[in-house]
């Protein structure tokens, strides 16, 4: 019994290290420019309202019949997979099928070498850093 808990979670882990990052990428990428904090608001009060929901609404079904919350679970899956393939060509390309970064040294022939990002050190305690151009001081 201990095992195979223990290999419902790893199990259930590796679902969601792969399905994270893919997710919240796809919904950074999908979003418009101009209106992308709305979406990405949208896209994590969807996630929060299914988590502040998902209590409550399992333990009624639970208590109608133990098939239920495996029922809902089927339908809804089915629903959001059907509505996912259905927006795919909607999406922007990049979003759908993102290329794979490439690095190169020296960048293309004949192009500038891009301007090193600034050093932040640490000088003194009262938070002031030396950077490139000087000194700032930063307020809290």
């Amino acid at each position: 019994m201990g095992g195979a808990l223990v290999v419902v979670v790893v199990v259930y882990t590796l679902g969601e290290l792969i399905h994270s990052p893919a997710a919240q990428a796809l919904a950074v990428a999908a979003a418009p420019e101009a209106v992308r904090g709305r979406y990405l608001a949208a896209y994590q009060m969807s996630w929060s309202l299914a988590k502040a929901v998902a209590p409550s609404l399992f333990t009624a079904l639970l208590a109608l019949d133990g098939r239920a919350p495996w029922a809902v679970l089927v339908l809804t899956s089915a629903v959001a997979a059907a509505l996912l393939i259905r927006t795919e060509s909607r999406l922007p390309a990049e979003a759908v099928r993102p290329r794979p970064a490439t690095v190169t040294r020296g960048g293309a022939p004949g192009a500038p070498a891009p301007a090193p990002a600034p050093a932040l050190v640490p000088v003194l305690a009262d938070a002031t850093l030396a950077d490139a151009e000087g000194t700032r001081r930063i307020r809290p």
